[in-house]
């Protein structure tokens, strides 16, 4: 288990075709590693000029930083593999492989990431859209070491949103699993929560804030371009 440390830990929801760095201009980041809970961009052909990663290491390299990169639904799963160019390339921007375990200042972190898209069927296959896009519980799952932090996508079953099959119930017509599909994740994240039993689950993909203790775990939806800094609660 890799080990970090850092003055600051600060979480990022969703930025989509947003620089972040922008953001991290925004907040002037300093000391710091940021964790982003998915979504950031990668890999979209339309985002080649808005995702420099350049930028994003020499801004690390300046700020003495570093940034971990949660997989969301809308990244290209390829860029979470061993052999990705950005592996060899960039030191301090990292794609997290799921179910990687990192020592941050003395806190265990999980990081398990993946979603599915709602609106797939209206998405182009390796263009905005990826079939292995969605979050996997391992089979072996029960054999996880416990973590004080688990970083996802998604969401488990016991946290907010609580209405979400109602307000997409519109893509339901056209895509006959994808209710099915979407209740089997979040309890399949609802398995991986029960097990390794954090004291914190950071998550984002909803496009909304929300933060709740269900028995003691504190459960923090960041809503899109949400930055927070975690350092206190760790």
């Amino acid at each position: 288990m890799e080990k970090l440390k850092a003055e600051n830990i600060y979480a990022m929801g969703d930025t989509h075709t947003l620089d972040f760095l922008d953001l991290l201009k925004h907040y002037n980041l300093q000391n710091f590693i940021l964790i982003h809970l998915g979504d950031a961009g990668e890999g979209f052909l339309e985002n080649v000029d808005r995702f420099d990663l350049s930028q994003l290491e020499d801004y690390c390299e300046n700020h003495n930083g570093r940034i971990l990169i949660v997989r969301g639904n809308h990244s290209n799963p390829a860029y979470y593999t061993d052999h990705h160019w950005t592996r060899q390339r960039y030191n301090l921007v990292t794609f997290v492989k799921d179910y990687t375990y990192y020592d941050i200042n003395d806190s265990v972190f999980l990081f398990v990431g993946g979603a599915t898209s709602i609106d797939r069927q209206d998405r182009i296959t390796l263009y905005d859209y990826w079939e292995d896009e969605k979050f996997v519980l391992k089979n072996e799952y029960t054999g996880l070491p416990a973590c004080d932090v688990l970083i996802t996508h998604s969401a488990p079953t016991c946290a907010s949103p609580y209405d979400g099959l109602t307000r997409i119930y519109g893509w339901f017509k056209n895509d006959p699993t994808l209710k099915e599909e979407l209740i089997e994740e979040r309890q399949n994240i609802q398995k991986l929560v029960d097990h390794v039993n954090p004291k914190i689950n950071l998550y984002g993909h909803f496009h909304e804030t929300s933060s709740e203790r269900i028995d003691g775990t504190w459960f923090r939806c960041l809503d899109i371009n949400e930055v927070i800094d975690i350092t206190r609660d760790l």
